[in-house]
């Protein structure tokens, strides 16, 4: 009798996990088109909200507080390609307090037809796992960050990383020569409102807002030191790749008039030969 009871318990036990999995599986979707990706774990719907992918955290690349992070941009253009301008199910936790963050971003886990979106970013090596409290992927989000790091995929890849830190610090260096060869640093360029010069300068920030790309000095563009170029989309297609790639990171001389906008000093360039990678030999 009490065998019978011990096995009923069990039965009864597996049938209640198996339904409870299949609930939340099964969860109703709130399907929304992906629109602007802002970086790596974060994107705008074509609702206007802003959704942060629940239980994954990539490096920054739009902080107006900080640089550029190692993988930053690769994890942007990762979801970019997984999601931008495709129609999405979006899913809250099985714990219904999980629902916004801080900054009122809904927190969702993302599906594309089978493809849990969340996950993916982790297993390529895209992502970490981010926990604030636990939800319900959490064990299975650890045991894929444990393989990429395992098999160094994606940002876990520490060779390619220090890599990495080593170009650009050497890119930053070059930057200090700004003055020389006849370029202006970017801080200075505001004094030459309405005249052509070649500004000199490392590019900290690049973003790419669909009709114009901005390649920044500073971290934070409004800031008053900041010096910006711009590129028109019909130009960009001009040059091999996409410029906010080509010149993340990197230092270089751009000619052209001098614009103020918004009390900030910009170029215009509407031409390839107008932005070139400032020659190694420069930095003297």
């Amino acid at each position: 009798m009490i065998n019978r009871r011990i096995i009923f318990m069990i039965c009864l036990s597996i049938t209640l996990c198996l339904l409870y999995t299949t609930f939340a599986y099964s969860a109703p979707c709130n399907y929304v088109i992906a629109g602007h990706v802002i970086d790596g774990d974060t994107f705008e719907s074509d609702r206007g909200k802003r959704v942060r992918l629940l239980g994954i955290d990539t490096p920054e690349t739009s902080d107006p507080r900080r640089d550029v992070q190692w993988f930053g941009k690769e994890a942007a253009n990762k979801l970019k390609a997984l999601i931008d301008n495709k129609k999405v199910c979006l899913k809250m936790d099985r714990d219904k307090s999980i629902n916004k963050d801080k900054y009122g971003r809904y927190l969702r886990y993302v599906w594309l037809g089978q493809k849990f979106i969340n996950a993916e970013m982790i297993e390529k090596g895209y992502a970490f796992v981010y926990i604030y409290q636990p939800f319900q992927y959490m064990d299975k989000f650890r045991r894929l960050e444990r393989e990429a790091g395992k098999n160094r995929w994606g940002l876990w890849n520490s060779n390619a990383r220090k890599k990495w830190i080593r170009q650009k610090h050497k890119e930053e260096q070059i930057s200090l020569t700004c003055g020389r060869d006849g370029t202006v640093c970017p801080e200075r360029s505001k004094k030459y409102i309405g005249k052509s010069i070649t500004v000199r300068f490392f590019v900290r920030k690049s973003k790419d807002i669909g009709n114009m790309i901005f390649l920044n000095s500073e971290n934070n563009y409004k800031g008053n030191k900041n010096f910006t170029t711009v590129i028109f989309r019909k130009d960009a297609l001009q040059f091999p790749e996409n410029p906010s790639e080509i010149f993340l990171n990197k230092t270089v001389d751009v000619s052209g008039t001098v614009l103020l906008h918004k009390g900030r000093p910009r170029i215009i360039v509407t031409s390839p030969d107008q932005i070139k990678i400032t020659d190694r030999q420069n930095k003297g």
